[in-house]
């Protein structure tokens, strides 16, 4: 999946089309997936409370579903503030699921808005590619991903967030966030 492709899947998903309803929802699991970079399984489970403020960033905390081992990653601010206005836009208690749908639903979902834009071969793991993908060329850290060839995809964004300290890294999907000053630009420092 090309970044235009995910932009344009992100935005005819929010907005409709022939055949099917706009659904924010889906479009927010989606981004979060591809800016997150975790399962599609994993987001469907998450809770705004899942993700702790822990001495300056955000962490959050998982099981993960397929595997059922412990992760915990670091949120960037600016992911959470998106998680935050999605919940309140939506009066989605910080304890209850951000995502009361299953996978299979938001599956079934891609796949019509996929057909309905001509693209093939696209799933919900895609976003999960796609964030590695744009971790890796944004980032230009080859000789780390190297260092890490071996390692899950979703450690090596983890390991970009939390050790090799890149500043002003911007957020692959970033137009899709908002914050609560209003500036589209989104930078983890």
């Amino acid at each position: 999946m090309t970044t235009e492709q995910y932009r344009e899947i992100i935005t005819t998903m929010k907005e409709g089309g022939a055949g099917f309803r706009p659904n924010e929802r889906v479009a927010t699991a989606l981004v979060l997936e591809g800016n997150l970079g975790i399962r599609i399984s994993d987001i469907v489970r998450l809770h705004l409370s899942d993700i702790v403020n822990d001495g300056g960033r955000y962490r959050l905390s998982i099981t993960e579903q397929k595997t059922g081992k412990q992760r915990i990653f670091t949120v960037p601010l600016v992911i959470y503030q998106y998680m935050e206005n999605y919940c309140l836009r939506n009066g989605i208690a910080r304890d209850a699921l951000m995502f009361p749908l299953t996978t299979r639903a938001i599956q079934k979902q891609l796949a019509l808005v996929c057909e309905y834009l001509g693209y093939e071969g696209i799933s919900t793991h895609s976003f999960r590619k796609w964030y590695a993908t744009e971790i890796y060329r944004n980032a230009n850290v080859k000789d780390n991903f190297t260092r890490y060839g071996k390692q899950s995809l979703t450690l090596f964004g983890k390991q970009f967030f939390t050790s090799f300290g890149k500043d002003n890294f911007t957020l692959p999907g970033k137009e899709f966030f908002s914050s609560p000053m209003g500036s589209r630009q989104a930078t983890v420092r």
